[in-house]
């Protein structure tokens, strides 16, 4: 009787963590425990993207998965995402391991964020970072006199290393001193070894592949027995190190700041601390770690975008050739490329618009997720539903772009010779409320040291070495593999 009552309690167990609530959105089969992890397994273990765009072909652009019991939708048309991300309730962050490494299960910051507290970091960060620089005319001088020192060192390797260029670590520094000069008021010193330390705590933590992310995405406890094998060791320790160096900084402002004198962003948010004393959302913490959040993107996104740029260059000499044929026909080599420039450069535009949607460096944006229960397109998604957004499957479309699996410059110029901009199936950035903050800064960071390099130098594969790859280094976002290059001078 004991075994009989053992079977009938384990089928009905089976059956019931199975079964599917009849209003969710479609998705694969669910096994107990480990929900879909099988079926991920069967595609694509270490790319966990590629499984998802595989299963979203099949269930549709709106489909149930589940990570364990962690309940995943995910959203593999431009449309609905665009429509959702306009809305509050499908804004939440994911509360999980992310927070634990980032800082210490606390949300502070402004990327994992959520509610009143990121909406004011956003709009306060944003409105006061302009002040500085951050989306004016003099933006364009600061990024110029960092962009500088890449040209000096680029001339110095044709001189003493026959050209041949590795490009690992050449446009980490100057990228990283425009923003920090608008934060903390002083260029990155990259000969201090402390901030080489912060700049490689970034990369080995932003790229740091975890063996099975799914499993231990679904399975948040394992991170943690696990923490070595699952990167949440390194990842700790990184962010660990990054927000100790912030909190240096903030208590240096503090010592040498005068009231009313207003030096940089953290002297801004300082004032606004002083004015506003009784504001729950302005406190030294928060001031570290939203510190923390633009150092890590400011050297990682915008520095990684250009390593692609680079090595789509050398991977396709035609676009290089055409490129630089636009810029001496509309610009010439005699003065500097300006952001007012990039009219006349609609081939160099579709190139970088290519190069985004090529590498699709965040491949699933950010998750999101639901603050409350909604329906949507007749489907019933609970609070607390983890969102992702299909961006590679998206930029991969065959439905929109015909030929995704080649690079092709040339599908984002219309049949009037213009740049297309507004695609809705392009969408690097995110969208909606919890698009990037810093696509302004990182748009223009790429575009002038594309354009200006291109004026003066032409890139191509070292003679005797085999081509580099374009297949990324897997991490929390996509990165191009180490590589090296023929640089030489234009005539």
């Amino acid at each position: 009787m004991i075994l009989i009552a053992f079977i009938i309690i384990l089928i009905a167990y089976l059956v019931l963590s199975t079964k599917r609530r009849a209003k969710e959105p479609p998705g694969p089969f669910k096994w107990p425990i480990v929900g879909n992890l099988p079926q991920i397994a069967m595609i694509n273990w270490s790319r966990v993207w590629f499984s998802i765009d595989h299963y979203s072909k099949v269930y549709g652009d709106i489909m149930g998965m589940y990570f364990g019991s962690r309940y995943v939708v995910v959203l593999s048309n431009p449309k609905d995402i665009h429509d959702v991300m306009k809305r509050d309730e499908w804004n939440g962050r994911v509360r999980d391991n992310n927070e634990k490494v980032k800082s210490g299960g606390k949300h502070l910051g402004l990327f994992l964020t959520q509610g009143e507290l990121w909406r004011e970091t956003r709009r306060f960060t944003l409105r006061n970072l302009r002040d500085f620089g951050f989306g004016k005319a003099d933006m364009e001088t600061s990024i110029m006199s960092e962009y500088k020192t890449v040209e000096e060192y680029l001339d110095s390797q044709i001189k003493t290393n026959k050209g041949e260029v590795c490009f690992d670590d050449l446009f980490g520094p100057p990228v990283v001193s425009t923003l920090w000069k608008m934060v903390a008021g002083t260029n990155c010193d990259f000969e201090d070894p402390h901030i080489r330390r912060m700049q490689q705590v970034v990369v080995d933590t932003l790229r740091r592949r975890a063996i099975g992310a799914g499993l231990f995405f679904a399975f948040q406890q394992l991170g943690r027995w696990f923490p070595e094998l699952s990167g949440f060791a390194q990842q700790r320790d990184g962010f660990k190190f990054l927000k100790d160096k912030m909190k240096e900084l903030v208590d240096e402002h503090k010592e040498t700041r005068v009231p009313g004198v207003l030096r940089d962003f953290i002297d801004v948010y300082m004032e606004e601390q002083e004015k506003n004393p009784d504001n729950p959302n302005f406190f030294d913490e928060q001031l570290a770690v939203l510190c923390m959040d633009l150092f890590v993107a400011g050297s990682d996104t915008t520095t990684n975008t250009l390593r692609f740029v680079i090595l789509y260059l050398i991977l396709h000499p035609e676009v290089m050739e055409k490129c630089q044929k636009e810029l001496d026909t509309e610009i010439g080599q005699g003065r500097q490329v300006g952001i007012p420039d990039k009219e006349k450069l609609p081939y160099l535009q579709a190139f970088l618009l290519e190069t985004d949607r090529y590498c699709s460096m965040a491949p699933i944006v950010t998750p999101h997720c639901l603050t409350k229960d909604v329906v949507y397109k007749g489907y019933e998604i609970p609070e607390g539903t983890i969102i992702f957004m299909n961006n590679w499957g998206i930029h991969r479309s065959k439905e929109r772009w015909g030929d995704p699996e080649n690079f092709r410059p040339d599908r984002f110029i219309d049949d009037n010779g213009k740049v297309i901009t507004n695609d809705e199936w392009f969408v690097p950035f995110g969208s909606g409320k919890r698009r990037c903050p810093g696509e302004i800064l990182a748009r223009a960071n790429v575009f002038l040291y594309t354009a200006n390099l291109l004026q003066h130098y032409s890139f191509s594969v070292i003679p005797g070495t085999t081509k580099p790859s374009d297949e990324p280094v897997i991490g929390l976002n996509l990165s191009a593999q180490p590589y090296s290059a023929l640089v030489e001078r234009r005539k």
